[in-house]
């Protein structure tokens, strides 16, 4: 998967979203320094497993709907966030592999560090509270597995390697045996940490000088890690479920959040294909899924709200494109366009592909 692509076209789509809609909200800078290194290597895992990632970042945030993604370029760096709503979900690339998600508050300084387990801790420069608030879910995190990411982190990203793993010859399994931990091991620790998580949002719910957006946020964010095993469990173990409560939480209020983005993403990759069987089609050099299938069946899923569907279908018609013929793949710009009136998306196609048949005012 080419997140950088994926990133591109959000920003044009969701770019395009926004520019007729005029606000004035009064906006204020969040300062976010940046004191140590945050790695944007491939990932390297005590027994030499490989994670590559392609994000665009490894700081991301979204500003009335708009993505923007930052790299340091020294240490320390700053990052000014322009808000103009009271907080802004920041998310944290901890090693290159996981999200570390937090929610600042519009207005405050806040200064980034690294411990001595790599992990990202943030500060207040003007309270306390606050500096709890930032970290307080990832401070839960008492049962993390090696490498000090959560159980979940590993089940969606190492999942199949490790279940690999299991069933390997000796001599494979020696070689990376530093990496081995049980699926049900991490499913168990995944299980005690949602326990208190939900016990530490209740905490919160009862302290009546916490606002409410924390209790709100925490939620939220809980419920989106649940969903995102079920999809894992769905995936690797062929656990059936319903479905409702995935689609329960697509709402279009959530495009605000980098974690909802990157949710959307697991949703189509991870779930929505196998759910409705949609078919590899197999070359040379490997297979890739008939994004011809999955754009129809986004564009007939009446349970997906429109501003999230249009990203979706954004995503899948460059599948098209990068995979399909011509002619299929006027088919679909033109289908895309009936479906979104969104002539930005496909003039960035335009360009970058030469397609000269794809012209839209």
């Amino acid at each position: 998967m080419n997140n950088i692509n994926y990133y591109l076209l959000l920003l044009l789509i969701i770019t395009f979203s926004c520019t007729n809609k005029r606000t004035d909200v009064k906006s204020e800078n969040t300062v976010l320094i940046i004191k140590d290194y945050l790695s944007d290597s491939d990932y390297i895992s005590p027994g030499g497993d490989r994670i590559h990632n392609s994000y665009a970042g490894t700081i991301s945030y979204i500003v009335n709907g708009k993505p923007y993604y930052y790299k340091p370029l020294k240490y320390p760096d700053t990052v000014f966030i322009n808000n103009t709503t009271p907080y802004t979900e920041v998310s944290i690339l901890n090693q290159n592999v996981e999200e570390y998600y937090s929610l600042l508050k519009q207005g405050d300084t806040v200064s980034l560090t690294i411990d001595e387990n790599k992990a990202p801790v943030l500060k207040s420069h003007s309270s306390e509270q606050l500096t709890g608030l930032y970290n307080g879910h990832h401070n839960l995190l008492t049962l993390k597995s090696h490498s000090n990411f959560e159980p979940l982190t590993l089940l969606l990203h190492s999942g199949d390697y490790l279940r690999k793993l299991a069933i390997a010859p000796p001599s494979i399994f020696e070689k990376y045996k530093d990496d081995y931990i049980p699926i049900d091991t991490l499913k168990n620790l995944f299980h005690e940490y949602t326990n208190i998580y939900e016990k530490y949002i209740a905490e919160l719910a009862n302290n009546k000088s916490v606002p409410k957006e924390y209790v709100e946020y925490n939620t939220y964010l809980l419920n989106l890690k649940q969903l995102s095993y079920i999809i894992s469990n769905y995936q690797y173990d062929n656990i059936e479920f319903d479905p409702t409560p995935l689609n329960n939480i697509l709402s279009d209020d959530l495009l605000n959040y980098a974690s909802y983005h990157l949710f959307i993403d697991t949703y189509l990759n991870l779930f929505f294909d196998k759910y409705n069987s949609v078919p590899s089609i197999r070359v040379a050099n490997g297979e890739y899924g008939d994004n011809r299938l999955t754009f129809d069946l986004l564009a007939e899923n009446s349970m997906i709200p429109p501003k999230t569907k249009t990203i979706l279908l954004g995503k899948t018609l460059k599948q098209i494109i990068d995979n399909f013929s011509t002619k299929e793949i006027e088919y679909y710009i033109n289908k895309y366009y009936e479906l979104t009136q969104d002539s930005v998306t496909i003039s960035y196609f335009t360009d970058k592909y030469n397609l000269d048949f794809a012209k839209y005012d």
